[in-house]
């Protein structure tokens, strides 16, 4: 078959250790009307030789189901295949990512994010829905000629690594306890709840807050590699930096920060992330146990300020911690770090947005469909 006509097709990556890539949505998928290749991939190594094929195919939309951390997973092999990222650190040891880039695999396709995961983040940014409309609608749309609408989303780097959201402290205490709670719940009926919020809920109120009350938060030193802002109550700016700036020196419990509004479970932990193309929102917070509880749900929603709780714009930044604190990125646990340095990769991904792709066709011109990313409060930066 000539490669070209994979331009117009959609492949469908799914991952099969998704706790809802289950059988029956596996043949519920294949009983869609709709036109696609479907590949499951069951490891990590599995899932790189599929991209690979999809890439020298040239398939024109790219759909992946899972959560949050099989979607950073895929961009982040994307990256590295199409030459988007510089290979150090950790990716030396592969040397598939020292080989040149051949010609034709340099165009990333959409990406298509399915709601098919127990972290829905990104899900969430791009209004994915029920993943058979979804999927059904999108392919025909493109077996139509349509190209899908997008929102350009840019991913951060670090050594390597990219990930639309991180972050060291308890945030990444959090979601390890989560992952201990819900890969050591054997009920039928807890282990359904420890995939919603409520299990995240308990991991942080009744795992890691007990921990934390008898610890001191360590030392940081957050330093600016470009220029910053640091924002004010609703999102304005409050002050400027200068490349080499320190932005804040003394105890912190979190330092996180995301491209993108939410954590997952629709939380909106970064409230001024909204509509950022050059920029990321870095949250520091050196808040109690007491006042985190006492306002959790209002945290969550984005709505709490505090003199304890700052928010920048940045566009590189370098940390350093007084002792190893835990690590994730993109909802996935990475160890402990003491050092980290962090900024904007070097391109954003385009994702297909399904808030506007999958409208019906009497629906407006194409001189209208350039929207912004997203639909909320957008945070002043400034020039």
């Amino acid at each position: 078959m000539d490669d070209t006509i994979y331009a117009n097709k959609v492949a469908i990556l799914l991952n099969a250790n998704a706790k809802r890539v289950t059988p029956r949505v596996m043949d519920k998928i294949e009983r869609l009307d709709a036109k696609a290749d479907i590949f499951l991939s069951r490891s990590i190594e599995e899932a790189d030789e599929i991209l690979d094929t999809i890439l020298d195919r040239g398939y024109g939309t790219l759909l992946t189901g899972g959560g949050d951390g099989t979607i950073v997973q895929t961009v982040r092999s994307l990256f590295h295949k199409t030459g988007r990222v510089a290979t150090r650190g950790q990716f030396k040891r592969d040397l598939r990512w020292l080989q040149p880039v051949p010609q034709h695999r340099r165009a990333l396709p959409p990406i298509g994010v399915l709601k098919l995961g127990t972290g829905n983040a990104l899900a969430s940014v791009v209004g994915a829905g029920k993943y058979g409309q979804d999927i059904t609608r999108l392919c025909r749309s493109v077996e139509e000629g349509e190209e899908p609408l997008t929102l350009s989303l840019p991913f951060m780097e670090s050594d390597g690594d990219v990930f639309p959201f991180g972050g060291l402290g308890w945030d990444a205490a959090i979601l390890n306890d989560y992952s201990f709670l819900k890969n050591h719940t054997s009920s039928p009926f807890l282990k359904h709840l420890t995939n919603t919020v409520v299990g995240y809920l308990v991991a942080a109120v009744g795992i890691t807050a007990p921990q934390m009350l008898v610890r001191r938060p360590p030392e940081v030193e957050l330093r600016t590699l470009g220029d910053a802002v640091l924002l004010g109550p609703k999102g304005e700016v409050a002050r400027r930096f200068g490349r080499g700036a320190v932005l804040y020196r003394g105890p912190a419990n979190v330092l996180a920060f995301s491209t993108v509004p939410y954590y997952g479970y629709d939380l909106q932990v970064f409230p001024f992330a909204h509509n950022l193309t050059n920029r990321f929102q870095v949250r520091l917070s050196m808040m109690s146990v007491p006042e985190v509880l006492a306002h959790l749900p209002s945290i969550w929603r984005g709505t709490y300020r505090s003199p304890r709780l700052f928010d920048f714009h940045c566009e590189r930044i370098t940390m350093s911690f007084s002792r190893p604190v835990p690590y994730q990125v993109g909802g996935d646990a990475k160890g402990e770090r003491e050092t980290l340095t962090v900024g904007l990769a070097e391109s954003p991904v385009s994702f297909v947005d399904f808030r506007t792709a999958l409208q019906p066709a009497a629906v407006p011109s194409r001189e209208k469909e350039t929207r912004p990313a997203f639909s909320s409060q957008t945070a002043v930066i400034g020039q």
